[in-house]
């Protein structure tokens, strides 16, 4: 969101019903993904977290999140069977543990992106429900779009006794340059924001925000689902996305000369 012929003051008072709106548009299709030990399962003892963004196709429901998300999951639980992947749920409702309870669709360590399927009943439970969005795949940005990040930081991690307070950011940018693989996202103008909640410090690092959704803002004030985020610079001014449309409906992904192709699916 850009601060062009405003004041601050009528620029705050617009960015925070703009991050209204999509806490409570995107928020339903947004989880935390985090890593577990079941020795230690307390909130305050999360190894790490991602993001995880749920899509509906038509043909199929699955939880989208980055290849380099799931590969860490993997990798810990090989050195340790307690390991556990668990997923947050809205309003304060307990993470659930999906260890168990998911197969890989689609995996590329490429485009980095990993589809997983999990059980609808299970989103449900948890309050939360899969995006959809009309016909599948949806179409490529084009420089010069303005879009929106949406997910779970790290720093949003907030213990609160035997739970977890999940506090999700908003994040404005540009799209600034495009190519097959990817896209780029960054601040040209310097005059776009990150908006975090209320009385929340300034976040740092973009940690944790890899798997989330990338929301197109057309001119008529509508979001259409264009990628998901995978990298960003120490600076946070850049943020890389790999394209929503490298997913077939099926879930899968098609395989490229030079990545891994679908190696758990």
């Amino acid at each position: 969101m850009s601060k062009i012929n405003m004041t601050d003051e009528q620029f705050n008072v617009i960015s925070e019903k703009f991050a209204t709106r999509c806490h409570t548009g995107l928020g339903p299709f947004t989880v935390m993904l985090a890593i577990v030990s079941k020795a230690d399962p307390t909130p305050a003892a999360i190894i790490a977290n991602g993001t995880g963004s749920l899509i509906n196709t038509g043909p199929g429901q699955f939880l989208v999140t980055n290849s380099h998300v799931y590969e860490e999951f993997q990798a810990r639980r090989a050195a340790s069977p307690d390991i556990m992947l668990v997923m947050s749920g809205a309003d304060g409702r307990p993470f659930r543990d999906i260890s168990q309870n998911h197969c890989v669709r689609g995996r590329d360590k490429d485009l980095d992106l990993a589809v997983l399927d999990i059980p609808v009943p299970l989103v449900v439970e948890l309050g939360k429900m899969f995006s959809t969005w009309g016909s599948w795949p949806p179409r490529r940005p084009e420089k010069g779009m303005p879009v929106v990040v949406y997910g779970y930081p790290g720093q949003g991690r907030v213990p609160l006794g035997n739970s977890l307070g999940v506090r999700p950011n908003v994040i404005g940018r540009y799209v600034v340059s495009v190519s097959d693989r990817h896209f780029v996202l960054a601040n040209p103008d310097n005059d776009a924001v990150i908006r975090t909640p209320d009385g929340v410090a300034p976040l740092t690092s973009l940690g944790g925000m890899s798997g989330s959704a990338v929301y197109v803002l057309t001119s008529d004030g509508q979001m259409f689902l264009c990628g998901f985020m995978y990298e960003s610079s120490n600076s946070m001014d850049i943020i890389c996305v790999t394209y929503a449309d490298h997913i077939r409906s099926d879930g899968t992904i098609p395989c490229r000369d030079n990545s891994a192709g679908n190696p758990d699916g």
